[in-house]
């Protein structure tokens, strides 16, 4: 990936939770005043936030070791390319 759609990607996601926290608050909200059992909808709530979060931490783990592979990769291709310019000058 590139930079920029690296960005990108960082900031859907960022959207996409803001948006899921959103959601979830409007169900409560509906939720508590359809239902009695406050408790069990607040622990509803916390767990799906906290699988949100969860989620999130993920993408982002996996964007990390994506860019970690590319620059491995580039740093990869710099010693090969320079390796093997020596050794075109060591033979001439």
């Amino acid at each position: 990936m590139f930079a920029k759609e690296r960005i990108f990607f960082q900031q859907n996601i960022h959207k996409l939770i803001q948006q899921n926290i959103k959601i979830e608050f409007l169900k409560l909200n509906n939720s508590q005043k359809e239902e009695k059992n406050v408790d069990k909808l607040l622990k509803d709530f916390e767990e799906k936030i906290i699988n949100l979060f969860k989620k999130y931490n993920e993408e982002w783990e996996k964007d990390i070791k994506l860019e970690i592979d590319e620059k491995m990769e580039q740093q990869n291709k710099v010693f090969n390319d320079q390796y093997t310019q020596i050794k075109k000058e060591i033979n001439i």
